[in-house]
C-alpha cells in the first residue's frame, strides 16, 4: 500500500496502464487460435 500521495497517484496510473495493456493483449490474441 503507498503511503504518500504521490505514491498513491503513481500506483494507479501503473494500475490503469497494466489493465489497458491487458485488454490489448485480450483483444489481439483473441482469435489467434482459429487463425492457425
Amino acid at each position: 500500500m503507498m503511503k504518500t500521495d504521490k505514491g498513491r497517484r503513481l500506483a494507479k496510473e501503473r494500475t490503469e496502464r497494466i489493465k489497458a495493456m491487458m485488454e490489448w493483449w485480450e483483444e489481439e490474441t483473441a482469435n489467434v487460435a482459429e487463425d492457425f
